[in-house]
């Protein structure tokens, strides 16, 4: 957004809202520490204002930089769905650290910040760059509490630790965000694991600063510590308050409680996306100590709002635009259609099934008593609401494990590496510098591996639909410092477009058409074919292509099908004919449109590939171009 001026709104223009206890004699104790502290931080970015963005490591640090850079990314990558400019409510803006990097991208910014002097700064900053910021002048909560308007983004960056309730702000600002929209919160201070030597630390790291980038601040800052050994503590903070830092930086030396900004966020719906603890210091000696003695430590938390709309229905096809319905008179993949009722299973017969199919798996067989008690530590977990992190030694990998009995988090605890034979089969099929599609990408399951297989200068693209996978794919994306990987909150069809996406009795089973005996409604979804997602991405070529979307095969198929032409790339797909059954398709359509176009089919045994002539009656098949064998 690029116009002549930013707009300033003064804080006598915002109806004043304190928080706190107030009574009708007066305000309570909470909201006179809130005022003082409010006050304090007025005064003390008054004096440090222009020197701000030279001192505070939040803006001078590099890597931190660099890690709020690549943020930004992953959530324009969601934005770019919006199909209009997203708006963004930088909370403490200050001098704009965050902020301009918003407006870099296009975003339509509102910064509100209590400092007049801070965001005098950043209007200059953002006028000599061709920036117009809507700047508000104000305590964030008094904003907060005064505005109606939603943000598709609502940002913190290195401003909790100096408010008095951290976590009633983050709950004004959690009430602000949109459907499908992102809180966002970096660069405050986690509570130590050992408050002596943390403060210790800090002291020499904060010497060690002044020294190379304030010296005149060194006597006056010794001074004010000699000071705080006599000076009585103030009643109404508990602590010795000898200048306005001591208040502005409110929570700074006891941190603030993540764990209780989490629980917030998932309490009104929010998924995690990325929680994630670092070192961090003043000097480069400090950040190279603290990166071995974890003394100080900062977090970041990026969480998105699920979106809940009621959809349309017609002649049994579920849809909420044009794009995908083709023909509902039709049986061609043209249209979604409601597959009929499927009768109740009985409990003895599905238990019997789920033993049949453990006793089948090589893994079981070669270490039974491994797998059962990974099963029951996994059983247990459940309950306790205890998710894990397992690794995978094969690939260097790590996944995030959401703590779900049903679901394949159960089977990849079990299984790790042996999860599907053509896991364990990958390295054989793909190769350093290829290029990985995953449709269907789930957790990330295939999405890890093939990343670490194709190596830096090889790509991995994974499309993930559901609002509750989704943010778990990209965890488990970021758990790993995967660079080389792109992932697409989106279905691959045969067009272009939005549907609706039911939900299962978990994740793994979310599906376009609708099983009777689901109670799960679902939630909309933006539909994209293979080819041209292919072209936005710049991506010329591709080598092996992982299907498993729950019967919609066919479908993801028919819109590859210059992929198919051009490229021949080795495709992975599942067959599950109750799957297409729900969507009206034949249950060997993605096989059959394979066979037509020159495919060759095989199934993976004991880490060996062999030939399959006809479908089998479910399960994986691995598909090779007859030029390509």
């Amino acid at each position: 957004m690029r116009t002549p001026s930013s707009q300033m709104v003064r804080s006598s223009m915002v109806p004043e809202v304190m928080s706190g206890d107030a009574t009708s004699g007066g305000m309570g104790r909470a909201a006179t520490a809130e005022a003082r502290i409010i006050t304090a931080n007025r005064d003390f970015y008054r004096q440090i204002a222009e020197k701000y963005d030279r001192y505070e490591s939040c803006v001078s640090n590099a890597h931190l930089q660099e890690i709020l850079e690549a943020d930004l990314d992953k959530i324009h990558s969601c934005f770019t769905l919006l199909g209009r400019t997203p708006r963004c409510l930088d909370c403490g803006g200050g001098t704009g650290n965050l902020a301009l990097k918003m407006l870099a991208r296009g975003w339509n910014v509102t910064v509100v910040d209590v400092s007049d002097e801070m965001l005098g700064v950043l209007e200059t900053t953002a006028a000599a760059k061709g920036f117009s910021p809507r700047l508000i002048s104000s305590p964030i909560a008094q904003f907060l509490t005064s505005t109606s308007e939603t943000f598709d983004l609502v940002a913190f960056n290195s401003v909790l630790h100096h408010l008095y309730s951290y976590t009633r702000v983050a709950e004004l600002a959690v009430a602000r965000v949109g459907p499908r929209g992102f809180f966002y919160s970096n660069c405050d201070p986690a509570v130590p694991r050992n408050s002596f030597w943390a403060r210790t630390f800090e002291t020499l790291d904060i010497t060690a600063a002044k020294f190379m980038l304030d010296p005149r601040d060194i006597l006056p800052g010794i001074w004010r510590r000699m000071r705080k050994f006599v000076r009585r503590r103030d009643s109404l903070f508990g602590r010795a308050v000898v200048s306005v830092g001591d208040l502005a930086e409110y929570h700074a030396r006891t941190g603030v409680d993540d764990a209780q900004i989490i629980c917030l966020l998932e309490g009104c719906g929010f998924a995690i996306v990325e929680h994630q603890r670092y070192p961090w210091g003043r000097t480069r000696a400090a950040q190279f100590l603290n990166e071995r003695l974890r003394l100080l430590e900062n977090f970041k938390i990026m969480a998105r709002r699920a979106e809940e709309r009621v959809h349309m229905q017609q002649n049994g096809i579920h849809f909420v635009d044009k794009d995908l319905r083709g023909n509902p008179e039709s049986k061609s993949p043209g249209g979604f259609s409601q597959a009929g009722p499927s009768p109740m299973r009985n409990p003895l017969k599905r238990l019997e099934e789920k033993w049949k199919y453990l006793k089948a798996q090589e893994s079981f067989q070669q270490a039974p008593v491994l797998i059962a008690s990974r099963l029951i530590s996994w059983r247990a977990r459940c309950l306790l609401q205890k998710p894990a992190i397992v690794n995978f030694p094969k690939w260097n990998v790590r996944m995030f494990l959401p703590a779900e009995w049903r679901g394949v988090a159960k089977l990849v605890f079990a299984f790790r590496e042996d999860y599907e034979p053509e896991m364990a089969y990958l390295d054989k099929i793909l190769s350093a510098g290829q290029v990985f599609v995953d449709v269907g990408a789930n957790l990330g399951i295939y999405t890890l591996p093939a990343s670490k297989i194709v190596g830096k200068r090889g790509r991995v693209l994974a499309f993930e639909p559901s609002a509750q996978s989704f943010p778990l794919l990209e965890k488990n994306i970021a758990l790993n410092g995967l660079t080389n990987v792109r992932a697409f909150p989106a279905a691959l069809a045969q067009k272009n477009g939005r549907a609706w996406l039911f939900r299962g009795p978990n994740p793994g089973l979310n599906s376009m058409g609708k099983d009777p005996s689901w109670k799960e409604q679902g939630e909309e979804i933006v539909t994209e074919s293979l080819d041209q997602a292919l072209q936005q991405a710049g991506i010329d070529r591709v080598d092996l292509i992982k299907m498993d979307v729950q019967g919609a095969e066919e479908l993801v198929l028919r819109g590859a099908s210059n992929t198919l032409t051009s490229a021949r790339p080795v495709i992975i797909f599942e067959i599950w004919p109750e799957g297409t059954a729900l969507l009206d398709l034949p249950p060997y359509g993605a096989w059959e449109l394979l066979e037509s176009a020159g495919y060759e089919f095989f199934v993976v045994r004991r880490g060996e590939m062999y030939t399959a002539r006809t479908p089998p009656a479910g399960g994986n098949v691995v598909a090779i171009h007859k030029q390509q064998l």
